[in-house]
């Protein structure tokens, strides 16, 4: 089995204040779905496979609006849940 390494854009964020203290988080910049084509389902585990259908809802969600039609059709095939 061979691996692909992924790269999105993210940035720092306040992620919350509680008694511990301040803590920082991640976010997102740049929205792409991933090749489904590419993905070994198998091989998730269901945290996994929760992340990436969440990670594929934003992503539809935040540029199906921005996108044509043909181009939409595409985005909610490519970012069904797995």
């Amino acid at each position: 089995m061979y691996g692909i390494r992924i790269e999105n854009l993210i940035t720092v964020v306040e992620a919350g204040k509680t008694d511990f203290g301040a803590f920082l988080g991640w976010d997102t910049l740049t929205l792409c779905p991933y090749e489904r084509r590419l993905i070994g389902v198998e091989t998730l585990d269901d945290d996994e496979r929760q992340w990436i259908n969440s990670y594929h809802a934003r992503v539809r969600e935040e540029i199906g609006p921005l996108v044509g039609t043909d181009a939409r059709a595409w985005l909610e095939k490519a970012c069904q849940p797995l």
